[in-house]
């Protein structure tokens, strides 16, 4: 079975075998690249914030928002370094929402599906105990709206 890729804007028949070696070694290549960025990246936040490096500095949460902001730099200059080697468009990423309606639909509906499954069985398995409830409909709301 063989399908297309276009390459220098020429399409070119590629076996499934190929396509999923180039898949490997796309996905090792920006596990380096992210890894190296990363680190580089971090070397001068290290530097200048020394408490990054003891068991407090984890705990602040201004230092956990910059190392996620530091490892979405990272992941979006390896991946556009990646998609450069092969000659791929930016749009390859699937950053785009359009037409993703139905997916992140079923990907919430997925993700309620397993806490519900977590806490059901948390509940069965005694895990928790049911003391009683009490309905706030302004709080209920407040956290509905902080979730979404």
């Amino acid at each position: 079975m063989e399908t297309e890729e276009t390459v220098k804007e020429e399409c070119v028949a590629m076996s499934k075998t190929k396509r999923i070696w180039l898949a490997f070694v796309d996905i090792v290549l920006f596990t380096v690249l992210f890894m190296i960025f990363l680190f580089l990246f971090a070397i001068p936040f290290a530097i200048a914030f020394p408490e990054l490096k003891t068991q407090a500095g984890g705990m602040s949460v201004y230092l956990m928002m910059l190392n996620e902001v530091l490892m979405l730099a990272s992941g979006l200059i390896a991946a556009c370094m990646v998609l450069g080697f092969r000659k791929l468009p930016f749009s390859g990423l699937g950053l785009s929402l359009k037409g993703w309606g139905r997916s992140l639909l079923n990907g919430a509906l997925f993700v309620v599906f397993l806490y519900v499954v977590g806490f059901g069985l948390s509940l069965l398995l005694g895990l928790w105990k049911w003391q009683g409830s009490c309905f706030l409909p302004f709080r209920c709301c407040r956290v509905f709206c902080f979730i979404f």
